[in-house]
């Protein structure tokens, strides 16, 4: 088992995302971004305040159910000019309150976390469909699960499968996603406020 630490950056990627019409257009090399629950604990451009979200997710990951008791969204971005790039990340965990602690630099043990991210040239993540694992991809979802000591006991990568943004704010951001995690298969909607200020350096709670 491994202690839950803000990876290493991840190499540059290359996607394609396709619009809600359909047509598929190629993503330049995206910025390096660590997914789902690192992204928590980066400073992040959002709204004023934690609120709580709200997720379904149907299906199982290694057997379990996801528990959906709050969803916290992320936005971040990186450089300027024609160089800039988004990321957005939503993490959908089984406890309440996940903003707060991560404003306040705690990173809550006995946590599950189902999360997505995207990640795009430019000012903003526009509201679209993302492939995971075209062309490399600039969408990813994981699934992990850690211990009362933030010590991850199950940690899974979704292998295909899309995340489609329905509505993207400073504030807010809603959508849904269809993931298969080898075997497993899961669908499911959030709506996850943005959440501000996260501790870049947070320690374990319980």
């Amino acid at each position: 088992m491994r202690a839950v630490t803000p990876p290493a950056p991840a190499p540059r990627l290359l996607g394609r995302l396709t619009s809600h019409g359909g047509a598929a257009r190629r993503a330049r090399p995206a910025r390096p971004y660590a997914p789902v629950v690192a992204c928590a604990f980066v400073v992040a451009h959002c709204s004023s305040g934690p609120a709580a979200g709200s997720a379904s997710v149907h299906g199982t990951i290694g057997g379990a159910t996801v528990q959906t008791a709050d969803a916290v969204a992320l936005l971040h971005t990186f450089g300027t000019g024609p160089g800039q790039e988004t990321s957005l990340a939503v993490s959908i965990t089984s406890a309440g309150g996940v903003c707060a602690a991560f404003q306040s630099g705690v990173r809550p043990g006995n946590l599950s976390v189902l999360g997505i991210s995207v990640v795009q040239l430019g000012p903003s993540v526009p509201a679209a469909s993302y492939v995971i694992g075209q062309d490399g991809g600039t969408a990813a979802a994981t699934y992990d699960v850690t211990d009362a000591s933030c010590v991850a006991v199950s940690v899974a990568s979704a292998n295909t499968g899309s995340i489609t943004l329905t509505s993207v704010s400073s504030s807010s951001v809603a959508g849904s996603f269809d993931l298969s995690f080898g075997a497993d298969h899961v669908t499911g909607t959030f709506f996850a406020p943005v959440c501000a200020g996260s501790n870049p350096s947070p320690t374990c709670g319980h």
